[in-house]
């Protein structure tokens, strides 16, 4: 077996992440739940860093302006009530689990360490699991797409260099040049 499937259950969330200060703002057709932090912080230039000013979310790499987010994010669609996310964010970056919703229930599970993917993102239609993809700080390292036969394929510095087709053939790709 290529790996272990899907899981279709939600994640349990965190009970008490020491939030600071709850802020409720609306852009578009969407409104934001969401908790910020008044202290500073040291940037590093490389990371995506959310923050709020304004009656704003806004986001920058390196750098923010006004408050940085910080613990439970949830956003819901405006017109229907229905959440469309649910993530969490430390001094400003992405951090733990992120959910992302669609009528059909969750679509996306992503995981994040320090600003960058680190663990397993699934992408679900429905309850069927359509592919996961595994994250190591930020790159990728494996993903696996699950269809009438499951093709997993293996990257290397964040480009693919073998796939492996189980159902019927394995099929390796040797250098870069073949597509």
């Amino acid at each position: 077996m290529l790996g272990a499937s899907c899981t279709v259950n939600k994640w349990s969330l965190p009970k008490d992440l020491g939030l600071v200060q709850p802020v409720n703002v609306v852009q578009g057709d969407s409104v934001s739940n969401f908790n910020y932090i008044k202290s500073q912080v040291k940037v590093n230039d490389q990371k995506m860093y959310y923050w709020y000013d304004g009656n704003q979310i806004g986001h920058t790499k390196g750098d923010y302006i006004g408050k940085l987010l910080d613990g439970k994010i949830i956003v819901r669609d405006l017109k229907n009530e229905n959440v469309i996310l649910i993530g969490y964010f430390k001094n400003g970056l992405r951090d733990g689990f992120w959910s992302f919703f669609d009528n059909e229930g969750i679509y996306k599970k992503q995981i994040f360490s320090n600003g960058e993917l680190d663990g397993w993102t699934e992408v679900l239609s429905g309850e069927k699991c359509v592919s996961k993809s595994l994250y190591r700080d930020g790159e990728i390292k494996k993903k696996i797409i699950y269809s009438d036969s499951t093709t997993k394929v293996t990257y290397k510095n964040g480009v693919p260099n073998d796939t492996v087709k189980v159902g019927g053939f394995i099929k390796r790709i040797i250098g870069k040049n073949n597509k």
